[in-house]
């Protein structure tokens, strides 16, 4: 289960690039809608946010590398300034193992996963 969050001026674009990438990684079983959300512990303009489960043959590790690799594509830059989000996306679960123990008590992660 994959989290998808952008909070640029093109965000819905960023998300929609994003998931292009991400079809090459893993095959996409079922899609959130898009919701717009609050930022949580930034001063920021608000997110759009979706949830994406699916499956790989690929290991967590290669999962996350390649992850990080289209979020480095499509603009990310961790160093600078973290009130622009161009992409971000967080592996929430992979197999049985929950990650981002965090992030699974946000209201829209709870609301975007009920919506799947």
């Amino acid at each position: 289960m994959l989290a998808f969050g952008s909070n640029t001026g093109d965000s819905k674009e960023k998300l929609g690039q994003a998931l292009t990438q991400c079809r090459k990684l893993i095959m996409v079983c079922k899609m959130s809608p898009v919701l717009e959300t609050e930022p949580v512990g930034i001063i920021s303009p608000p997110f759009h946010n979706q949830i994406v489960t699916g499956t790989t043959d690929m290991s967590l590790e290669e999962l996350e590398i390649s992850i990080k690799q289209i979020e480095r594509d499509l603009g990310r830059l961790r160093e600078h300034d973290q009130t622009q989000v161009s992409i971000d996306i967080d592996i929430l679960k992979y197999d049985q193992q929950v990650l981002h123990d965090n992030d699974w008590r946000r209201e829209y992660v709870k609301t975007l996963i009920s919506l799947l």
